[in-house]
């Protein structure tokens, strides 16, 4: 047991990732993108299926310290690992560029600028984007759709546009205006990265929910408002008793459901092609959880009703609004020496 434990304690963080993935019953495969390797996992039936879930992790751990980039920012916490294990369709998490790596690779390009100041590059994009059309040669879906955790879910957002089997893009705490996020840190800009919030507009085609958590200090609602303010085809949906962390992953089955529901084919795409300043596409949730409240965060809107939760007694309150907000992920531009902050 002890040797066993020492073992364990000197493994990389690829390595820890590598075994909760194998753990999971996740088959791992290697997908070549633009210029880096990509680490991957594949669960459920990728044969006569329609649909896939990709999902993306968050940014890890950029920085060991203020001014300390770290030589390995895979995460030592897996987060949209741990959603897509909650998932039974077929799904694919797709690594990002330089992450998950056991061991450095013969002529590798990572650098730490790939995982700190642009690790929301076009070229982490670029190379995200080519590594899933590898994926989908070799496994034919019509319909995908991209799920991001925090940072990975910025990621998702830039990869939608370029992926033309993409139905609808799900982001749960994710830094959608990362210059916003910068600035209430206080961190250094993410020079080279991409910002979701000054991009154009996804197609209509492509459905869009991001979920955020009232409670997170990490990525806060207000980021979400700023990213809704420049999308206002974008549906928000924001949990009262939800954090950074907290309950995503307890939650998730929950959450898929509402997930499923919306992505049906065609369905968020009718609902923001009609959507107007005056309207909303929000549906009305209710009876998530018992101790759970929801509400958009309104961008333009400012209608808000409460309804009583089918089958309990909780009241649950929704503010209907047109929103949509870009908030970043994995710990941010400086991360504590301590702590893994997801984002």
């Amino acid at each position: 047991m002890l040797i066993a434990a020492l073992l364990a304690a000197c493994a990389t963080p690829a390595e820890r990732f590598d075994r909760r993935a194998n753990v999971l019953g996740f088959a791992s495969i290697d997908l070549q993108g633009a210029g880096f390797h990509h680490v991957a996992y594949a669960a459920g039936p990728l044969e006569r299926a329609d649909s896939l879930h990709v999902y993306v992790e968050h940014d890890g751990t950029p920085w060991l310290d203020l001014t300390r980039p770290a030589a390995d920012p895979t995460p030592r916490t897996p987060f949209a690992l741990e959603l897509m294990a909650q998932d039974a369709g077929p799904r694919l998490f797709l690594g990002r560029p330089c992450y998950f790596a056991p061991k450095e690779e013969p002529n590798s390009v990572c650098a730490p600028l790939l995982w700190t100041h642009q690790r929301y590059s076009p070229e982490v994009v670029a190379s995200m984007v080519a590594a899933l059309r590898r994926f989908l040669t070799l496994h034919p879906f019509r319909r995908v759709v991209l799920i991001g955790y925090s940072g990975g879910g910025t990621l998702a957002w830039l990869m939608a546009a370029q992926v033309p089997e993409t139905a609808a893009i799900v982001t749960v705490a994710a830094n959608l205006d990362t210059d916003g996020w910068t600035r209430i840190h206080g961190y250094s800009p993410l020079t080279g990265s991409l910002n979701p919030a000054l991009m154009p507009p996804l197609p209509p085609t492509i459905g869009q929910l991001h979920y955020v958590g009232s409670r997170d200090r990490n990525v806060p609602p207000s980021v979400a408002r700023s990213f809704a303010r420049r999308h206002p085809e974008a549906r928000v949906i924001e949990l009262a008793d939800f954090d950074h962390e907290c309950c995503w992953i307890e939650r998730w089955p929950k959450l898929l459901e509402e997930v499923h529901a919306n992505v049906a084919p065609g369905s968020l795409a009718r609902v923001a092609a009609s959507a107007s300043p005056t309207t909303s596409p929000m549906r009305t949730i209710a009876g998530l959880d018992k101790s759970c409240s929801l509400r958009s965060i309104a961008s333009r809107a400012s209608t808000v009703t409460t309804e009583r939760s089918q089958g309990s007694d909780t009241l649950c309150t929704i503010a209907a609004g047109v929103a949509g907000s870009r908030p970043p992920e994995s710990s941010a531009a400086h991360t504590s020496s301590r702590l893994e902050t997801p984002m």
